[in-house]
């Protein structure tokens, strides 16, 4: 049961920082269901930034689909993804 994370900005100078983004799940890898949209306005370098569902997710399979950048760049820089979770009874 995943109950949160946390997305760690790099620890640099650079403006490619992630903006908005889906968490999504699946149980065979393939198909994927979009739980929550979240959005991101933190630029700061090395920022850790944690995020709360609000409902815990059972899930065999989970992505982070992002959507587009703060700066508009088709691309986007992480330095560490952290997921917490508890055991589904």
């Amino acid at each position: 049961m995943i109950t949160s994370f946390s997305l760690q900005n790099r620890n640099n100078t650079t403006p490619n920082v992630y903006k908005d983004f889906d968490i999504q799940t699946s149980v065979d890898g393939v198909n994927w269901v979009t739980h929550e949209f979240f959005s991101n306005s933190n630029r700061a370098s090395g920022a850790m930034v944690d995020y709360s569902l609000a409902n815990p997710l059972a899930t065999k399979y989970v992505r982070l689909y992002f959507k587009n950048s703060l700066t508009g760049h088709a691309f986007m820089n992480l330095a560490e993804v952290n997921f917490s979770a508890y055991p589904e009874n």
